[in-house]
């Protein structure tokens, strides 16, 4: 998982090619002012979800996973925190579901940050979170750029 503020997304370009992609995107600033639902960016390899949510508590909601595509958790207006762990501190609540590429979890916190308008949450697939949680309920606008990892792809920086 990476955090940050969107001001130093660059530094990430060249862990892969589809994440390069959804930050070259990132940085046009189109998906602020994106339509409510799913758009592709790049076919299947790059979609961009806006939606808003209510937040809730972190008792409220599991952990998700996901196997084929990462995330950048993105906030058009609001601010939430988000948990995260991982697969050695959590246990499976159902099956993976393949159509939707997502699994929910239940397992201890490893940590937690606060995501505000100007920052990101790139979370890849080994990277089980917990997005949405307030200590109040409040309602937030979000962006998330689903970027795939592909079939037998490593990622990673290589040479720097």
């Amino acid at each position: 998982m990476i955090t940050g503020k969107l001001k130093d997304l660059n530094r990430y370009i060249g862990i892969n090619k589809n994440l390069d992609i959804a930050i070259a995107y990132i940085q046009k600033e189109e998906w602020r002012n994106a339509s409510m639902g799913e758009t592709p960016i790049d076919g299947q390899r790059v979609l961009l979800r806006r939606f808003d949510c209510k937040t809730v508590s972190s008792e409220e909601k599991p952990f998700e996973g996901h196997q084929v595509y990462g995330d950048i958790q993105l906030l058009v207006k609001g601010n939430e925190i988000v948990e995260y762990t991982d697969l050695l501190h959590t246990k499976a609540l159902n099956e993976y579901q393949k159509e939707d590429d997502f699994q929910e979890y239940q397992g201890t916190a490893l940590g937690s940050f606060l995501l505000e308008e100007d920052s990101f949450a790139i979370c890849f697939p080994e990277d089980l979170h917990k997005p949405d949680i307030t200590h109040v309920s409040t309602r937030v606008e979000k962006a998330v750029i689903k970027f795939m990892i592909e079939e037998g792809e490593t990622y990673g920086l290589s040479g720097n």
